[in-house]
């Protein structure tokens, strides 16, 4: 059985850093998973486009992608605009297997990560004395936004804050 290709797909941002930092990750990946083919690209906003990604492992050999969206929670771009594009991708490579993961999601690491960046953020403060808010983008998908209330209230169950609490930018 031929092992199939990875394809990590990013929202894209005009931040010159955030885009470096994705990079980055994809080579992370692909430093540690040898035999792996591993492309990325975003969906909007930098470069390379998810198209150019595509084209570059289709012209390596690729013939079964596994594309996998690097978001923390599934909203419009996860459930919409990334099929979307993977289906136009199949169009353009009819001889090409296109499969799709999923967000990052409410998972109990991102949970230890919480939880981490708060105990830094108290220095050794006690968590009693501390309410917590966790900021989320929003958007207009509202099981996005139950997500992140979710991992409020999963936050909150057995710890010390008297108070956590989720809200969003726009």
């Amino acid at each position: 059985m031929i092992r199939p290709s990875l394809l990590i797909v990013g929202h894209g941002t005009v931040d010159a850093e955030g885009v470096a930092e994705f990079l980055a990750f994809a080579e992370r990946v692909r430093d540690r998973a040898h035999d792996l083919e591993v492309g990325a690209g975003f969906i909007e906003l930098a470069r390379p486009a998810v198209s150019a990604a595509v084209d570059d492992l289709v012209a390596g050999g690729a013939d079964d992608l596994v594309a996998v969206p690097l978001t923390l929670l599934a909203a419009g771009h996860t459930k919409d605009d990334i099929p979307a594009t993977l289906a136009r991708e199949r169009l353009r490579h009819p001889g090409v297997r296109f499969r799709y993961g999923r967000d990052l999601g409410v998972r109990p690491e991102l949970l230890a990560l919480v939880e981490q960046r708060v105990a830094a953020a108290l220095a050794g403060a006690d968590p009693a004395g501390w309410a917590v808010v966790l900021v989320g983008r929003g958007s207009t998908d509202p099981d996005a936004n139950a997500d992140l209330a979710k991992i409020a209230r999963l936050y909150f169950e057995g710890r010390a804050h008297p108070f956590v609490e989720h809200s969003f930018v726009s």
